[in-house]
């Protein structure tokens, strides 16, 4: 099974993944984490690299290479990038991780959890310029792969754009000053998840798309992504 994770800045994703990762292990899984991996060797794994793995817990962008450039670069308040260079450049990254990495380990039966994605394109980029919309994402090469290629279930963090401004605030663990996190782009960014165009995008390629409330306590919100996670594992 592959499972995408998506949602607002600040709406629980890493506090969801993190239970997921917390269970998993209690199971006694084997578990490749792809952040690990780059950060140690500086490149993005090959297949033999998570062979040996039951879960492998992914996340774009990644961190090298293409990646690296749209984390470290690109992204940054003040840098001057175009929207469509931006949107390639994601576009680049998810075609090269897919390419050598999960589509192979996927056909091998991994479960495979991954934190954002190419849905995370179609909501963010249209509405960060007017100078590209749905229709120019939706036709970049990596973007089509990924569809192609489509997550079995989206989960999608669900809180109010008043919390997630709330949550980014008192963030002591990002310093990178993305572009996205501010209060008028995640109000227009969560209408964009919770529409009916965007979930029926995915579901008529087959994909599952599930909602997960992210307004709870942080003991409440890890609970539930427990059970939702054996929830999904049961399908």
């Amino acid at each position: 099974m592959f499972i995408m994770v998506d949602g607002v800045d600040g709406s629980g994703k890493s506090t969801v993944i993190g239970a997921w990762r917390e269970m998993l292990t209690e199971k006694n899984q084997r578990l490749f984490d792809l952040k690990d991996f780059c950060k140690k060797n500086g490149r993005l794994p090959l297949p033999k690299d998570g062979a040996d793995a039951d879960v492998i817990f992914s996340g774009e962008p990644t961190s090298v290479w293409i990646g690296g450039a749209v984390r470290e670069e690109m992204i940054k308040t003040g840098a001057n990038y175009s929207a469509s260079a931006i949107a390639t450049a994601f576009s680049l990254d998810r075609l090269v991780l897919y390419s050598r990495f999960l589509n192979p380990l996927r056909a091998s039966g991994k479960l495979i959890i991954q934190d954002r994605g190419v849905s995370s394109s179609i909501a963010y980029q249209p509405i960060q310029s007017p100078d590209i919309d749905l229709d120019f994402v939706l036709s970049l090469e990596g973007n089509q792969f990924a569809l192609e290629h489509k997550p079995d279930v989206l989960l999608i963090c669900q809180v109010t754009p008043e919390t997630a401004i709330q949550r980014l605030s008192g963030r002591t663990d990002k310093k990178d000053n993305a572009i996205f996190e501010r209060a008028e782009f995640l109000a227009k960014l969560a209408a964009r998840y919770e529409s009916d165009w965007f979930r029926e995008l995915f579901e008529a390629r087959g994909t599952k798309v599930m909602v997960f409330n992210g307004e709870t306590d942080l003991v409440t919100m890890k609970k539930e992504a427990r059970d939702k996670l054996q929830e999904l594992l049961e399908m």
